[in-house]
């Protein structure tokens, strides 16, 4: 083939701009119309995000549902921040012992279901810093669930993808399929979601408590441990969502706002200071110099995350140590331009270090903005996808897998215990400037979340690139521990990088399908962003190998 030149299908898309207004992105274009109806009518950017977070919750199970997780970053315009964390708990019966004496693997099936978190995160979202009523906010997903969504090929390859094991969950079966195939097979492209739009009405009418404690509480625990869950109805009883005040770090003249543990923001910020110190904006973007330094500096930055993160509430995560000038410097010097590190270790911070690396995947992330300039950045899970547990009875709640986040080895600062939160990947960020927010960003992809979250603000707030731009840009991870480089950075810059010693799989990304399935994952996080420029000028950008868009009021 060599004597040979074909052409390729290079996927873009082309971003919006707006004067100003209001401003939604999402990764369905339903879920931001929603929230941008919220904008026309009244609410503020966090009505606009839960609205479009409902929705998602809706069109995408095999993504994220409300019986899932997540993180919201909110900064009003006055300058007053908070985050909204409803990370998953794991049940007070989930002891080590109790996993171990019944799994050897890493956590999955019936003994991974978590406390679902996201309806508690989004109602205290809405009550404590929306404008509009829950009933409001809910009904364009109460909508798409009741009236029906088109079954497109995106989703219809999902359910392909899992065929087999949909046919065996009777629950998700009914749902889902159609004489056991995807409704498009028998001339179904409508999908309706009776039981998920009846559980939807409760909470919009009864509040979270409708959701925790009752009937749908029952049914969910009794789905789960009658495949043998650990599950209580006391653990949902239980389970409250928590407003905290932001994960802080500098870069530039930015302020940099994110989720404290278990989030991974840590590490996002970790990053973009070694970024920042070693003046990469001026190496020129996507060099082989500057992507040298992005990869030594993530690797650091994974390594410490690896090392010690975990939930606060149990462990000792030496937060202040791992960002602070003199620790961060040190890390920084350790690049050597001509050489990659043949191996990577935690820093030393004085605290024990207990390693405990895990996956995940099955995410979506949400920006929006209102006219007064508040702004949001939310990503939200479901963690073990459409066939991890399925459907749970007659609620039509797809049930998370999340205790597949923690180490299952023992002793670790992210092994389970009672009531505990595994260190997740979802890393929402807002970066703020001369008293304003200017960028909202986020991303779903898994481990690869971090990496590709830093280059987007890196590309936005360095380089001066608009979000599309920024989101568009070939770039690089090393969430495996080498450089996974898209196919559009020069062939000789990643030849020079081999040369300084790095693996570098060079990839073509094409179809990103997202989730945990193997076909169609593609090879990179699908980040989208909001950027307002220096006189209040709007920019949009979504991840150009998926599905997702940017709606303006304006």
């Amino acid at each position: 083939m060599s004597q040979f030149q074909i052409s390729e299908w290079q996927m873009d898309k082309t971003g919006l701009s707006a004067s100003g207004g209001g401003m939604v992105v999402a990764k369905q274009d339903r879920a931001a119309l929603a929230g941008a109806e919220m904008l026309k009518a009244g609410g503020n950017a966090i009505d606009a995000a839960c609205a479009a977070a409902w929705v998602m919750a809706v069109m995408e199970p095999h993504l994220n549902t409300i019986g899932g997780a997540g993180y919201i970053v909110f900064r009003k315009a006055d300058g007053e921040a908070h985050v909204i964390d409803y990370s998953n708990r794991a049940p007070a019966a989930a002891t080590p012992e109790a996993l171990a004496s019944r799994t050897t693997a890493a956590f999955d099936g019936p003994l991974a279901a978590a406390v679902p978190a996201t309806v508690s995160g989004l109602t205290i979202a809405s009550e404590r810093f929306g404008k509009l009523p829950l009933e409001t906010v809910m009904a364009p997903a109460i909508d798409v669930a009741e009236n029906g969504m088109e079954l497109d090929w995106h989703f219809a390859l999902h359910l392909m993808l899992n065929l087999n094991p949909l046919r065996v969950q009777p629950f998700s079966r009914e749902v889902f399929l159609v004489n056991g195939d995807p409704g498009i097979a028998h001339g179904e492209h409508i999908l309706r979601q009776a039981d998920l739009a009846a559980t939807l009405k409760q909470i919009a009418s009864g509040g979270p408590d409708a959701f925790y404690t009752g009937p749908i509480a029952r049914e969910i625990v009794a789905f789960v441990r009658d495949q043998g869950g650990i599950i209580t109805e006391e653990d949902f009883a239980n389970y409250s969502a928590t407003v905290e005040k932001p994960l802080t770090g500098q870069f530039g003249d930015y302020t940099l706002l994110t989720m404290p543990m278990p989030s991974p923001g840590l590490m996002t910020l970790q990053g973009l200071r070694m970024l920042d110190l070693r003046d990469v904006k001026m190496l020129g973007h996507n060099s082989a110099d500057a992507l040298h330094i992005m990869a030594e500096s993530y690797r650091m930055a994974f390594a410490d995350r690896d090392a010690y993160f975990g939930d606060p509430d149990f462990v000792d995560v030496p937060v202040e140590q791992l960002l602070n000038d003199d620790y961060i410097a040190e890390r920084a010097s350790l690049i050597d331009l001509n050489e990659a590190m043949q191996t990577v270790a935690a820093g030393d911070v004085g605290v024990s270090r207990r390693a405990g690396i895990h996956e995940g995947g099955g995410t979506t992330h949400i920006c929006a903005i209102d006219g007064d300039g508040n702004m949001v950045s939310q990503t939200q899970t479901l963690i073990g996808g459409l066939t991890g547990l399925g459907v749970a009875g007659n609620t039509g709640v797809v049930m998370n897998c999340a205790l597949q986040w923690f180490n299952h080895e023992p002793d670790t600062a992210n092994s389970v215990a009672p009531n505990k939160r595994p260190t997740s990947n979802m890393t929402p960020i807002i970066a703020e400037k001369n008293g304003r927010a200017v960028l909202a960003a986020g991303a779903p992809g898994s481990r690869r979340i971090s990496n590709a979250v830093s280059q987007v603000v890196f590309n936005t707030l360095a380089h001066q690139m608009l979000p599309q731009a920024a989101i568009s840009a070939p770039r690089i991870d090393v969430s495996l521990g080498h450089i996974v480089a898209d196919d559009r950075i020069e062939a000789a810059v990643l030849d020079e990088l081999r040369s300084r010693g790095h693996q570098v799989d060079s990839v073509y990304e094409f179809i990103n399908s997202g989730g945990p399935a193997n076909s169609y994952r593609g090879n990179f996080a699908r980040p989208n962003a909001i950027f307002v420029d220096g006189v209040g000028n709007r920019h949009g950008g979504d991840y150009q190998f998926a599905q997702g868009a940017v709606v303006s009021t304006d």
